[in-house]
């Protein structure tokens, strides 16, 4: 692992994640991760009061699908443990964003990143991943039915969150 990259990364990432309104978070709770942030907000595109999460693990390739999937469930999981507020689907809704930082990606797990879809009840787990060498960020890129309301504005959403190419372009822009 390039520590160093990784943690330059870690270090913008904080920084954009209060431009976004984030908080960053302890780590007792999340123990197998390096980062988890969250924000709370009205949302009225998902017409709920919204706890958002977003957890960063960096992990070496070979990335299998077990490693991609455990960090996800677990990070979606303990999200849910820790939110506060009402019942989920009654004005209440949790967003998780799990993100793999990794250096090199095989096309295996970009092709299992690009197909993996999970489905909560008025819950989202959107989990990504970035490869250091390229700062490509790898997500589920097709819309399912039921999530046709919110998948477009996930997409975006990530990409401005996690994307030091996004990044460089809100920059540029200023």
């Amino acid at each position: 692992m390039n520590n160093e990259k990784y943690n330059n990364y870690l270090n913008s990432l904080d920084n954009w994640m209060v431009y976004y309104n984030f908080q960053k978070l302890v780590l007792n709770e999340y123990a197998d991760t390096d980062r988890v942030y969250h924000r709370n907000r009205l949302e009225a595109s998902k017409f709920s009061k919204v706890d958002t999460y977003c957890g960063v693990k960096y992990m070496g390739e070979p990335l299998d699908f077990a490693k991609i999937t455990g960090f996800s469930s677990k990070l979606f999981n303990d999200s849910m443990r820790a939110r506060t507020g009402g019942f989920i689907g009654l004005g209440n809704a949790l967003v998780v964003y799990p993100l793999i930082v990794t250096n090199g990606i095989s096309n295996q797990a970009a092709d299992f990143i690009k197909n993996y879809c999970t489905k909560h009840y008025a819950s989202f787990e959107f989990p990504c991943i970035l490869d250091l060498d390229t700062y490509y960020l790898y997500f589920y890129d097709k819309t399912p039915v039921w999530g046709a309301l919110y998948y477009g504005g996930f997409r975006t959403e990530v990409m401005q969150l996690f994307s030091p190419h996004s990044w460089q372009q809100i920059t540029n822009k200023q």
